[in-house]
């Protein structure tokens, strides 16, 4: 028992700090990001151009930053923690009020969840967007105005286990 106590200490202290952003966890094991981790210039000149559509505000420093933990969600373990892509965006009740930028939405091709819930976002939702998302597994567009039909094209992503 005086042998296990140490090893439950450490293991709860790493998983706090993973709890609180301090270290990321990852199924393969942890890793602290480099200061210097960034996103691609595409992903963040997608980022920003949905973020104009949509409403709201250029964002002003790295997106992947503890600044923007619960908002946007970055997966940093690329290229030896210097590269992280967006995997995540919890954008909801922000009352954004603009549209879905297509173009911008599919260059994010590494999101695996999109919350855009309870906001005043209208037109439609992009049917061409939908298709390269292929990591998405959730996606809440719930309380908005938007108007058309769902995309047939969401029937063919096989990771998507909530809408």
């Amino acid at each position: 028992m005086a042998k296990l106590f140490p090893k439950l200490v450490s293991f709860l202290a790493v998983l706090l700090l993973c709890q609180f952003g301090y270290v990321a966890c990852q199924p393969t094991g942890l890793f602290i990001p480099s200061r210097n981790a960034r996103l691609p210039p595409d992903e963040e000149t997608a980022l920003d151009d949905l973020m104009t559509t949509l409403g709201g505000v250029l964002l002003p420093s790295s997106p992947c930053d503890n600044n923007y933990r619960g908002i946007i969600k970055c997966n940093c373990s690329y290229e030896k923690s210097t590269v992280c892509h967006v995997t995540g965006l919890d954008l909801s009740n922000r009352e954004l009020d603009g549209q879905i930028n297509a173009a911008a939405l599919a260059s994010l091709v590494h999101l695996e969840e999109i919350d855009l819930s309870h906001n005043q976002l209208h037109g439609s939702i992009p049917d061409v967007t939908m298709g390269n998302l292929s990591s998405l597994t959730s996606l809440d567009l719930s309380d908005n105005f938007l108007s058309g039909s769902i995309p047939l094209s969401l029937g063919s992503l096989s990771s998507l286990e909530y809408m």
